[in-house]
Formats: structure tokens, sequence, C-alpha cells
């Protein structure tokens, strides 16, 4: 699809702006003239929160809109993300004091949420795709102990296998790992592990078909 006039100038500003945010962090960009499908482009502003830990990025990252980074005070969380990645409008990635790690030529919709937490991981893996308004948590807060009250928060890792499918609004709750072409459905709460080749849906959500390789065809269980 062409680019009008205004697309042009959207894209001009806000990509020059990310790269001089990246500049002032001392983020190696690899910003190439020679090659410029290498480059990142973006229409939308980055909004940076907490003390920038780590923070790696591949080659070719879309952002196509307003998004938003979440660290820690403290300098230690890490968000590495690879090449050819689309970040769409309203995303929210927040390594916090934890680790995401997002996989090459992966999908992140409109108003997705990624949230780690001290020591742990959220990892998604390559062709992997987040659906508008999904939910992936890695945190929770402890309710062991009502009397203690319900501050205190915890944390377990999250993976995504590859080419997984996380549909519109699905929750991914902190300790899942969701198989290799795994699809969670729109508005499923995942809070036991998804096998791959399997669809899982409802709260909370179940097996409800399975891949057949022999008849090529996904069937109910």
């Amino acid at each position: 699809m062409k680019k009008n006039i205004f697309e042009i100038v959207e894209f001009a500003k806000y990509t020059c702006f990310f790269y001089f945010k990246l500049k002032c962090l001392g983020i190696k960009t690899g910003f190439s003239l020679k090659n410029a499908k290498r480059n990142h482009f973006a229409y939308g502003n980055v909004f940076f929160r907490g003390r920038i830990g780590s923070l790696s990025l591949g080659k070719y990252l879309r952002i196509l809109g307003d998004i938003t980074i979440i660290y820690s005070d403290d300098s230690l969380g890490s968000l590495a993300i690879g090449d050819d990645v689309i970040l769409e409008k309203g995303a929210t990635l927040a390594p916090r004091q934890g680790k995401i790690d997002i996989g090459r030529r992966c999908f992140i919709g409109p108003d997705v949420l990624l949230q780690s937490y001290s020591g742990v991981e959220i990892l998604i893996d390559d062709d992997a795709m987040i659906a508008k308004g999904a939910v992936v948590l890695a945190s929770n807060h402890d309710i062991s102990s009502p009397c203690d009250g319900y501050q205190r928060e915890v944390g377990r890792s999250v993976r995504i296998g590859k080419n997984a499918w996380v549909g519109a609004g699905a929750k991914i709750l902190a300790g899942v790992s969701v198989g290799d072409f795994a699809v969670i459905a729109a508005g499923a709460v995942l809070t036991k592990n998804a096998e791959a080749y399997s669809v899982y849906a409802g709260i909370p959500a179940v097996k409800i078909k399975e891949f057949d390789a022999i008849d090529s065809e996904w069937k109910f269980v």
C-alpha cells in the first residue's frame, strides 16, 4: 500500500525521534543508509519509564503507534526484541526487574501487556502472534496469607512457543507454557500449560481441539 503525504511526515518525525532517544540512551541502533530494510521505523512515540536496564533491538522493528516500555528503578530489567518484529499501538512491554525476550517475526498487537517480574522471564519464540488486548503476566500477588495482605508480588516465567497464536483479550498467567503452534482462543484465561498443536478456550482454558497430522485437520477432543 502506498503511503500518503501525512503518513510520510509522521514516519519521518517519529522515526527520527525514536533514533534520537536510542542514541541518548547509549543503545546501538544498527542504522544503515545502504540497507534501509534493516532500519527501524516508527509511527508513534516510545515512552520509557524507570531506569533503562538492558535493551537489545534486532533489525527492522516496526512501531505502529504509541507504545510504552517499563523498567524498574534499579536498572535490572532486560528487554530483547528480535528481527522483523511488529509492535502495535498501545502495546506495553514491562520487563521491570525481570526479562522479556521476543523472537523473530513476532506480532504484538494493539493494547497488549507483557509484564515480567524480578528474576523471571517472558520468552516469546519466533513467529508467535499476540492479538489485541491480550495479557501475558509473569507475576502475581501472593495470597498465601490473607492476614498479611496481598501487596507482596511473586513471579514465575512464561513461555509462548513458535508460531503460537494468542487470541484477542486472552490472558496467559504466571508459570504457564504455550506449546509450539498452539492456539489460545479469544477471551480465554490460560492457567495451565497448553500442549503444542492444540486449541484452548474458556475460563479457565481447556483443550478443545488438536491437530491430526495424519488427516491434516483440526479435531475436537
